[in-house]
């Protein structure tokens, strides 16, 4: 299982099924950050997640 997978999953956050409410790079520009909101239970909640030490990423943001 993926780092990120493995950090969902212990949190009992979902892989797929969340609301992305912001992203972009911390003021430092080394880390990618997330704001992510679960709606379900059992871990309701607006969460931040952090890549940290990104060195390099290709963005593509699209809406259907």
């Amino acid at each position: 299982m993926s780092p990120l997978l493995q950090l969902l999953h212990d949190h009992h956050l979902p892989t797929d099924d969340f609301g992305v409410m912001g992203h972009g790079l911390a003021d430092h520009g080394r880390d990618y950050v997330f704001e992510i909101e679960n709606c379900f239970d059992p871990a309701r909640g607006t969460y931040l997640l952090t890549l940290t030490h990104v060195v390099e990423f290709d963005q593509c943001d699209r809406v259907e």
